[in-house]
């Protein structure tokens, strides 16, 4: 029985732990491990009579100042292509912000420019 929990990790008995509880993976690795891990995971699920389909697997998106909207949604369709059915977007929290507004503003910016689309990849 799968109980509700993110998992994160990246070894054999984190796997192992997506498989028998998790209904949600945040891996801890770039686009391109995730694109060889996916497989292995899902072979994992099938054999313990889990539906991988139920299973929310996060990419994440390190949104930096310097990225365009472009930026953006291009490291949004390398995540999906690896695998990923979600998305994380961090934004470094408030470093190089002394001031809340500022990042508020930031996080206005990406909502305009790159949110509507993310949504429908």
């Amino acid at each position: 029985m799968a109980l509700f929990g993110w998992l994160s990790g990246n070894n054999e008995h984190a796997m192992a732990r997506v498989v028998r509880f998790g209904q949600g993976r945040q891996p801890l690795m770039s686009h391109e491990q995730m694109t060889e891990a996916v497989p292995t995971l899902r072979e994992k699920m099938d054999k313990a009579g889990r539906d991988f389909g139920e299973l929310t697997i996060m990419g994440m998106i390190k949104c930096l100042p310097e990225m365009s909207r472009d930026d953006v949604l291009r490291s949004a369709e390398t995540w999906r292509k690896a695998g990923a059915t979600g998305l994380n977007v961090h934004f470094n929290q408030l470093k190089g912000f002394s001031e809340v507004g500022p990042f508020l503003e930031r996080l206005d910016r990406f909502a305009e420019n790159a949110l509507g689309e993310l949504r429908t990849l």
